[in-house]
């Protein structure tokens, strides 16, 4: 059984594990037991997924059937390492660093443009750290992905 869920999962770890994200960087797949001898480090949670509509795929054999247009958006976390406050004002500038090279790995990783396909894509679509009022101010990320992908049932049944 093939599930281009998992497939995508496990590529966009392996994206986030390369040296082209983010060198130095540790990435994890739903884990939330940190310390700070792990860090920096990325976590990958697997997110929500849903259908964003249906399109008719035409069968050169058979009836014409209906697909759906399936939008994963997994969760990507940066926590940098744990530094004293006197170091605060180089939180920021090493998160944007770090923004760069995983959102440039992520939307231009040749295997995740093939597993989406054609019909498919991977967006960007913005971030969210704690160096803002209110928050705790250590240096951590949310990265927003959404991966948009073709859902076939036919491709779901067993082998």
């Amino acid at each position: 059984m093939r599930d281009r869920r998992e497939e995508l999962l496990v590529r966009l770890l392996d994206v986030l594990q390369s040296n082209e994200a983010a060198p130095l960087l540790t990435a994890f797949r739903n884990r939330a037991d940190l310390t700070s001898m792990e860090r920096p480090c990325a976590i990958l949670l697997d997110g929500v997924e849903q259908s964003t509509g249906s399109l008719t795929r035409k069968s050169g054999r058979g009836p014409d059937r209906r697909v759906d247009i399936i939008e994963m958006r997994p969760q990507i976390f940066l926590f940098l390492r744990n530094r004293p406050e006197s170091q605060a004002s180089e939180r920021g500038p090493e998160l944007n660093s770090y923004r760069i090279g995983i959102i440039n790995a992520v939307v231009n990783d040749q295997e995740l443009i093939e597993l989406v396909g054609s019909n498919g894509g991977i967006f960007y679509r913005g971030c969210d750290t704690d160096m803002q009022t209110g928050e705790a101010v250590q240096g951590t990320m949310l990265f927003h992905f959404a991966l948009q992908y073709i859902l076939d049932p036919n491709d779901l049944e067993g082998e």
